[in-house]
């Protein structure tokens, strides 16, 4: 099964992207801060991440470039 992480700061958004995805078969798990992705990307391994510009915090750009520096993540597509 696909896995993929969705991270948004807006409940509403995360709810609907999830329904979504599962409807359609994809493992998905969420998150609503940016400073648990690195934890939820090593536990989960998603094959993809759908990822929020603007998040309260960390950014989804910072958040990105943080991905594709690690060598074990920065294969991972990510979907801003």
């Amino acid at each position: 099964m696909k896995k993929i992480l969705v991270v948004d700061d807006n409940k509403d958004i995360i709810w609907v992207v999830e329904t979504i995805l599962k409807r359609y078969g994809f493992s998905v798990m969420t998150t609503l801060k940016g400073e648990d992705v690195l934890k939820k990307v090593q536990s989960f391994h998603p094959q993809l991440v759908l990822l929020d510009v603007f998040l309260s915090g960390i950014d989804g750009i910072e958040i990105c470039n943080k991905l594709k520096s690690i060598p074990e993540t920065k294969s991972i597509p990510v979907i801003m």
